[in-house]
């Protein structure tokens, strides 16, 4: 009985231990063209996509959900440029392209040095009091 209870407590941490088998992925920051689940498939941010030049174009939509409905389509966008910038959001729930090549995250945006600030200038000079005794 207590060999059977120990063998039994084995196989259960065993089984917790090992999981259930499913790997779990993070979502992936370069892909083609399809349809992916927004932090599933794919991780929110902001894509170049490599385009396609010529009559054909690139298309591509972000969605609120997968019906297939038009009132789904939060943003959308065709282009024949080689290149394409698209942002995805944490709360889009899809987003779907066609013959846009690859999507890569974008560089990182390099901050813009601001010009140095002109020196201020300086105060007037406060007007002189009026005398008491007269001029």
């Amino acid at each position: 009985m207590i060999k059977s209870i120990i063998a039994s407590g084995a196989i259960i941490l065993t089984s917790i231990a090992l999981g259930a088998g499913v790997a779990s992925a993070a979502p992936a920051t370069s892909f083609g063209e399809g349809t992916y689940t927004v932090g599933v498939d794919i991780a929110p941010g902001t894509y170049v996509g490599s385009g396609q030049a010529d009559e054909y174009g690139c298309y591509w939509e972000r969605l609120s959900g997968a019906t297939g409905d038009f009132d789904e389509i939060l943003a959308n966008g065709f282009t024949e440029s080689p290149k394409v910038v698209v942002t995805i959001k944490p709360s889009d729930a899809y987003f779907t392209s066609e013959r846009c090549g690859t999507w890569t995250p974008a560089p990182a945006a390099k901050p813009q040095a601001r010009p140095a600030p002109a020196p201020a200038a300086p105060a007037p000079a406060p007007a002189p009091a009026p005398s008491i005794f007269g001029s």
